[in-house]
């Protein structure tokens, strides 16, 4: 999963590795952005399946609304 990394000075860049993240103690990163992709979505599926996919939600970090 991509993160975006703002740092101090705005410079933007994308990371797709863990290995690619830069060191949290350079002096560019203190005070830096650290964005992950999220989305909106809406589920739909038999009751009988409602609390394995609460379980699944929890278990991911998942934001329920009803």
């Amino acid at each position: 999963m991509p993160y975006k990394v703002i740092t101090k000075d705005g410079e933007e860049k994308i990371i797709s590795n863990p290995a690619e993240f830069p060191d949290p103690n350079e002096a560019m990163l203190k005070g830096a952005q650290l964005l992950e992709p999220m989305i909106e979505a809406t589920m739909i599926f038999p009751t009988e399946y409602i609390g394995d996919v609460i379980e699944l939600c929890e278990v991911t970090y998942i934001l329920i609304r009803s």
